[in-house]
């Protein structure tokens, strides 16, 4: 594909995109960063208190973002990583980027889970990523 077309496949997902800052529902937003901000989730949580780290840039993939946004997003997950130590959680912290020809808007997602789980989070996802080998 040309780059024109590669612009317009990107201001067309831009256009349509739920986690752009500006077309966020605004009571989903916990708080704003000066490069990121930290909401709930649109759809059902995967456990009471998951919340999203969310670049206020449209990119699509950690890597693909400035050194500086990256560093406030390390802010939010560290400190959402200390408020759950403080009620005996732990927090799984992952990125899933599907579909990158549709140039989706990343997000980190954050998950607390039982201390126990968490524990045993590392086996479940080793075996998990063996078996899809």
């Amino acid at each position: 594909p040309t780059s024109w077309q590669e612009h317009k496949k990107l201001s067309a997902a831009m256009e349509k995109c739920s986690r752009c800052f500006d077309k966020v529902p605004k009571h989903l937003i916990i708080a704003i960063g000066t490069k990121s901000y930290l909401s709930v989730p649109h759809h059902r949580s995967l456990s009471e208190g998951h919340c999203l780290i969310v670049p206020m840039q449209h990119v699509t993939a950690a890597t693909s973002m400035d050194e500086d946004v990256w560093l406030e997003i390390q802010l939010f997950r560290k400190s959402l990583m200390q408020m759950f130590a403080a009620q005996g959680q732990d927090m799984i912290v992952m990125e899933t980027v599907m579909n990158l020809k549709h140039f989706p808007h990343t997000a980190i997602e954050c998950v607390p889970l039982d201390k126990e789980v968490g524990d045993l989070a590392p086996i479940y996802f080793k075996k998990a990523i063996q078996d899809a080998g």
